[in-house]
């Protein structure tokens, strides 16, 4: 029995390989030449014929470098080395070429990417095609002969041609190169497929309004936008399967298609995947449908090819269709099509393909582009996280404090699958750089290549650390590390490095954003021949350019106001000063360090205010008449976790009594209403707020903000905003008229909010004892 295989290409962990079978086997048996007659042997076939031997080197090198037990599941030593086999006579010329683009003159978002960065690499990758094709670069032709390069002996390697390929294929069409790239629409975007996964989505759950209504508005379904509004009208407030529920009560049409459902939902758990796929096919009609649709033989393949889909993902050993909807949206995301071809490509056309699909391929340049592109980790992150061997990572819930946390097994699983992607990504490498038979040229783009570059040389090593590569983000980063160790690579270190010659070694260059415009620029075709426009058209053009928007501070103006910013943001120690979502419902932000760890025993100025502010926020009114009774409220809070135990030793009783045994106290005490951190947001005219310029008519701007007391007293509402503010007799004026404008916008707000007229606005501080009133 021969056991066959090379675990560094086993690529395919979205379709659950497990790499890990066949490196037991690997491991448990002995050399060829130390294995005993009649024992197992492992046999090691290290002799490459494909490719040149530069290009070997550079597989050696890299993976010798960054492939290990400890990241990666293997180690890469002499005895896994690729040798050469072919019997070339050698070239001067550098078989590898690595370019890193330097795009810190574009825009970029957050994780580095923007349309513009992908379109300036395509089109630096299409001016390189074009330079080898013109530079008469010759490949081996049999027998022992040469050939000039073609199109067809091209090939762009993508991770994931998703997005991309569309990009790659303008740029190429830019320079008139012909290009074999994936269809526009892929076999998961065709209407056939996206109808009969929707079904099956809600056959395994159809408590999903977007496959739900997918499915309705198919020609499975039949309904029409107005009896989908029906549905709707049923029950406004529910899902969209609840409310197809109660339509189908008094509508014989909804009371079909769920008899329908219920059927499938019934048979699902007895029948495999393709059992059920195919039983929906012959209850539906669904190929004769799809058949009779423009390109319906297409149509009907595609969905054979789904049904052969099922019926490999159920000869894997797998079954059910939850897995198989899984699998399914594994493939999805990994830009992974099932059953691709590449007979249909034309000859003499660049190919544009995933690093899967070229899987088992060979070209003789490959160019493996976007390899700046961000890892996809978000199997890691998950809601719940399950790993063959660990088990189940779940979060814990506690609901009496508002927060989630991971628990020690969620972090442990975490770990695994993110040590196990990045293996994957680490042989998805191996497999696009073994692909080149003459010529790899690599390419990648950063937003900030010198950031990026400092970051990586302070880590460059041969061989690099697994921790320090357990940060790699991307392809290029895994490849830059060892490389920047290189004498070729000094143009990337900023030093003057030492040039080499020969196949093993790398042609490294750094190239900025406006080289490959200018390239790109002169590339494009000659402009039309200019006509004269007539007079007409000219002014018309004129009037348009010259057009001058007459309320130009109505596009300078914010679309929200709080009314904290009206005090222009004096820095006060409260708490709750605008308007926001609740902090259970926002991103929580970094626990403070531990007090053993800092030192700090007591709370700041600002905590302490915050405390105070806090308590008023939270405690009884009505139970605050005695020291004692206050006292018993910031247990209570202490308790019911509104106050860290910190917080209620700082909130000072004293100044709390103080404010209830006063005049306004007493007032508020025995109001005729009272509201208590009253959160509004209210559409108001800009020009009530920004006097100093015109705006167009019903320009208007959301004011948001929260009212700390506001009681009525004799069918009028009187304002009270507390401030913990270090304030003396002799700033109390000044502090006063800071506040005033938040303190005017809190009582129209108030006013239009309640429709009671506002008698007086107080500030009360605490530092004081005492209210003053805002006129």
């Amino acid at each position: 029995i021969f056991m066959v295989g090379d675990v560094k290409q086993s690529i395919y962990r979205f379709r659950l390989a497990d790499p890990s079978i066949f490196l037991s086997k690997y491991k448990s048996y002995r050399d060829e030449q130390e294995a005993e007659n009649g024992e197992g042997r492992r046999i090691l076939l290290s002799t490459n014929f494909r490719s040149r031997a530069g290009i070997l080197s550079a597989v050696n090198f890299v993976f010798k470098n960054i492939m290990s037990e400890e990241f990666g599941e293997m180690d890469y030593t002499e005895r896994e080395f690729l040798y050469p086999g072919r019997e070339d006579e050698g070239s001067s010329e550098p078989a590898v070429e690595l370019d890193l683009l330097d795009m810190s003159m574009l825009e970029t978002e957050e994780d580095g990417e923007s349309p513009e960065k992908a379109e300036t690499e395509a089109a630096f990758v299409a001016g390189r095609i074009e330079e080898l094709i013109r530079s008469g670069v010759t490949v081996p032709d049999s027998p022992g002969g040469t050939r000039p390069l073609y199109y067809g002996d091209i090939a762009i390697l993508l991770r994931s041609v998703k997005d991309k390929a569309a990009i790659y294929t303008r740029a190429l069409a830019d320079r008139q190169i012909p290009v074999a790239a994936p269809d526009g629409e892929g076999f998961f975007e065709t209407q056939e497929i996206a109808v009969m996964l929707s079904l099956l989505e809600i056959i395994d759950n159809p408590v999903q309004d977007v496959p739900l209504l997918a499915v309705l508005r198919s020609p499975v379904g039949g309904f029409t936008p107005d009896e989908l509004a029906r549905v709707r009208l049923a029950d406004k407030s529910a899902d969209i399967y609840t409310a197809l529920r109660k339509a189908a009560e008094s509508d014989a049409k909804c009371r079909a298609f769920l008899d329908m459902l219920s059927a499938f939902r019934e048979a699902a758990p007895d029948m495999t995947s393709d059992g059920l796929i195919w039983h929906v096919y012959n209850k539906t009609g669904i190929l004769g449908v799809m058949g009779a649709l423009s390109g319906g033989e297409a149509r009907r393949e595609n969905l054979m090819k789904l049904l052969d889909l099922a019926a490999r993902y159920e000869q894997s050993g797998y079954k059910g269709l939850f897995g198989f909807l899984t699998f399914v949206r594994k493939l999805i995301e990994n830009g992974v099509e099932p059953g691709e071809k590449n007979e249909g490509m034309p000859g003499d056309a660049v190919k544009i393909m995933s690093i899967h699909k070229s899987k088992g391929l060979e070209f003789p340049v490959v160019i493996l582009a976007d390899t700046a592109k961000r890892f996809n980790n978000r199997d890691a992150s998950k809601p719940l996280l399950i790993h063959a061997q660990l088990g189940v990572g779940a979060k814990v819930t506690d609901l009496a404090r508002r927060i989630e946390y991971p628990t020690l097994a969620r972090m442990a699983v975490a770990g695994k699958l993110t040590a196990e992607m990045m293996a994957e990504e680490l042989r998805i490498l191996y497999v696009a750089m073994t692909r080149a038979r003459e010529k790899l040229i690599i390419v990648a783009s950063f937003a900030d290549a010198g950031r990026e570059l400092l970051k990586l040389s302070k880590d460059a090593a041969a061989p690099v650390p697994p921790q320090v590569l357990e940060n790699v983000n991307c392809l290029a980063g895994l490849i830059l590390l060892p490389v920047l160790t290189r004498p070729e690579a000094g143009c990337l270190r900023g030093d003057d490095g030492a040039a080499r010659s020969g196949e093993d070694a790398w042609d490294i260059r750094r190239i900025d954003t406006d080289t490959i415009r200018g390239a790109s620029r002169q590339a494009k075709q000659p402009e039309p021949a200019r006509v004269k426009a007539s007079p007409e058209a000219v002014e018309e053009v004129r009037r348009r350019l010259g057009y001058l928007y007459p309320y130009p501070a109505s596009a300078s103006i914010p679309s929200k106001l709080t009314a904290t910013e009206l005090k222009g943001r004096y820095s006060d120690f409260e708490a709750a000063e605008e308007a926001e979502a609740p902090a259970y419902a926002k991103k929580q932000p970094p626990a403070a360090r531990p007090g053993f760890i800092t030192m700090r025993t007591a709370l700041t100025p600002a905590e302490r205010g915050t405390a105070l502010h806090l308590a008023m926020q939270y405690i009884d009114y009505g139970k605050c008449g005695s020291p004692d009774g206050i006292q018993a409220e910031l247990r209570r809070l202490r308790e019911k976790n509104f106050l860290s135990a910190q917080q209620a030793d700082a909130a000072e009783p004293g100044k709390i009594g103080a404010f209830f045994a006063s005049p306004l106290g007493q007032r508020v005490l025995r109001a005729e209403k009272l509201y208590r951190e009253f959160k509004f947001s209210l559409l108001v005219p800009a020009s009530d707020y920004y006097h100093d310029a015109v705006y167009a008519a019903g320009d208007e701007i959301l004011f948001q903000g929260v009212v700390d007391c506001c009681f009525v007293e004799s069918g009028a509402l009187h304002i009270v905003d507390f401030k913990s503010d270090v304030v003396t007799e002799e700033t109390l004026g000044d502090k006063t008229r800071l506040y005033a404008p938040q303190l005017s916008a809190y009582g129209r707000a108030m006013e239009r909010i309640l429709g009671l007229p506002v008698e007086s606005r107080l500030l009360y501080f605490f530092t004081l004892g005492k209210a003053c009133e805002v006129p």
